[in-house]
């Protein structure tokens, strides 16, 4: 079975700029993004929350859910209640000691550190 075409309408033609502007806008967006995770334009920012360049600069698009949720540092015994889902990897005191990240736990700086692992050897 074929489908007959219709002819565009003005509608059509509306919703297609419309569609062409939406798409540029989020294109536009990611580049700008880029040029902030090449140069680290917000450096302050980003290290006052304790995240890395990779969990500052590159959004997940995770779907957490709203409501109090428990959760334990990976590092320590400290546990906590996050207002939704998507709960810290580690606590605000590991992050500070070992420059950690708090979203993904690894290290601000986003190198490996012997620092760390002197860290968790003393904690056995």
């Amino acid at each position: 079975m074929t489908r007959k075409r219709r002819p565009p309408t003005k509608a059509d033609a509306v919703r297609v700029s419309a569609i062409a502007a939406r798409n540029t806008d989020r294109v536009q967006a990611v580049l700008n993004r880029a040029v902030l995770l090449a140069t680290d334009g917000e450096r302050d920012k980003r290290l006052a929350e304790r995240r890395c360049r990779a969990c500052y600069y590159i959004p997940k698009g995770a779907i957490v859910g709203h409501g109090f949720t428990r959760w334990g540092c990976i590092y320590c015994d400290h546990t906590d209640e996050h207002h939704n889902t998507g709960v810290p990897r580690c606590c605000d005191a590991c992050s500070d000691e070992l420059n950690l990240c708090v979203e993904c736990g690894g290290t601000l700086d986003m190198t490996h550190r012997q620092q760390l692992r002197r860290h968790l050897r003393a904690k056995r």
